[in-house]
């Protein structure tokens, strides 16, 4: 099973520099720049999974928008928030938090908390 998972891994980096390359070769970057970002982009991505904060999250989104790494960021981005608002734990973080994140992953688990705090 970890072999599988190792080789998901791979197979998921390859094919994602590959979509990520033609896209920039159509733009017209050279396949040192487009290798050189691509990279570059994964090992920022790696370190902001190591932080798990909404505001580095959100730096990386404004910094790279068309990243492959995107929704992946926004998937953390959005947990991380969700996170603080429990940390809170009032009806008006989560509010705040699906005042913020209405197409979040998250938003279920938000308005279930929201709901459970106005009961206390």
């Amino acid at each position: 099973m970890k072999y599988l998972l190792f080789l998901l891994v791979i197979l998921g980096s390859y094919y994602g520099y590959q979509r990520y390359a033609e896209d920039s070769l159509r733009e017209g970057n050279s396949r040192e720049e487009i290798r050189s970002k691509y990279y570059d982009h994964r090992s920022e991505y790696k370190n902001l999974r190591k932080l798990d904060s909404v505001e580095a999250h959100s730096k990386f989104l404004e910094k790279n928008p068309q990243s492959d790494w995107t929704d992946s960021v926004i998937y953390y981005r959005d947990r991380a928030a969700l996170n603080e608002a429990k940390i809170i734990a009032t009806v008006e973080a989560f509010e705040e938090f699906i005042r913020k994140y209405p197409d979040s992953d998250w938003i279920d688990q938000a308005v279930n908390l929201k709901n459970r705090a106005a009961l206390l």
